[in-house]
């Protein structure tokens, strides 16, 4: 839903579901690549890739469809994004 309103022009909204998906991770598990959505949707682009290297870190299943998702399409000229793609060697 945060994506949705971010990409809608509805900031505060899109905000206000990021920070409430952020007090839900300190007591629940919420995947990290989604509160990267809602940043890619708010145009923060290096917030979702800090995201995004966390959910590496973490071992994230949802990043095997990194290279298809096309809610990451701006972020596939990021030489981070481009780094990030590399270490997980996805067969060319």
């Amino acid at each position: 839903m945060g994506h949705a309103y971010g990409m809608a022009g509805k900031d505060s909204e899109a905000r206000g579901v990021l920070n409430e998906l952020s007090c839900r991770a300190q007591c629940e598990y919420v995947p990290v690549v989604q509160l990267a959505f809602v940043h890619i949707s708010l145009g923060e682009m290096d917030a979702a890739l800090g995201m995004l290297e966390k959910a590496y870190t973490e071992g994230a299943w949802e990043l095997v469809f990194m290279q298809v998702e096309p809610w990451l399409d701006p972020l596939r000229d990021e030489p981070r994004f481009q780094n990030l793609q590399q270490r997980m060697r996805f067969p060319k």
